[in-house]
């Protein structure tokens, strides 16, 4: 059983049937929804280009998917983001647009997010005492051979390469493409939540995601808000 700290948007919000629409899953409820006709890409072509970023749910990463330490239990995890949430506000994203990284489309921020990457870097150190060390073959299966020197440290010490200042926060829509494909889909991508990318981001919660067993979807077990979000 793995758990991962993410961000994801209130369910039940444009942001969220938007996304659960591209993707074809609902995280919270773990039940399919019917994905949008895309220009250029068949339903069958378009249901693989999600498969990977589907089975993890819509989210953006603050500390990833990890088993927990000796003596950690799912109920101390829960109590520990209780009373985190509790005392934070929420974190500005800034205005977000669909873009590519490194072959796959993605909503990013537009501009630098700096709060967000001091928050994301305070998420990743204060619950790291409930994530138990990397395995040698759960190791393997990141290809550190391919990281830098600093990702490589960051991966043994902190069990996740892309943080502090590889940090970036985004938010998957897809496997990699090639460059043509890619740059169709981002398009798509932008129409389609062209709504939402008219106003600012906030991360307003932590939500607690769940993997059941290795290769299950991943399901949002609790989301966490911050006291001004419920205002």
């Amino acid at each position: 059983m793995r758990y991962a700290i993410y961000y994801a948007p209130k369910p039940d919000t444009d942001f969220a049937r938007l996304a659960d629409a591209w993707l074809g899953r609902d995280a919270y409820t773990a039940e399919p929804v019917e994905q949008p006709a895309i220009a250029g890409f068949t339903a069958e072509e378009f249901s693989g280009i999600t498969a990977d970023p589907r089975r993890y749910g819509f989210h953006g990463t603050l500390k990833a998917p990890f088993k927990l330490a000796d003596g950690a239990t799912e109920a101390n995890l829960i109590a520990e983001l209780e009373s985190f949430a509790a005392l934070r506000e929420p974190v500005p994203a800034g205005d977000m647009k669909a873009d590519t990284l490194h072959g796959f489309v993605a909503l990013v921020p537009a501009g630098e997010a700096d709060a967000l990457g001091g928050f994301a870097d305070e998420v990743v150190r204060h619950f790291d005492r409930f994530r138990a060390p990397l395995t040698p073959e759960d190791r393997a299966r990141r290809n550190p051979s391919a990281m830098s020197e600093r990702q490589r440290e960051n991966l043994d010490r902190w069990g996740y390469p892309y943080i502090f200042e590889d940090f970036g926060f985004h938010l998957t829509l897809s496997r990699r493409l090639d460059p043509e494909r890619a740059d169709m889909l981002r398009a798509r991508a932008a129409n389609h939540f062209a709504s939402v990318l008219e106003a600012p981001l906030f991360v307003d919660a932590l939500t607690l995601f769940i993997e059941k067993a290795p290769g299950l979807p991943f399901t949002v077990l609790q989301r966490f808000p911050f006291p001004a979000a419920n205002a």
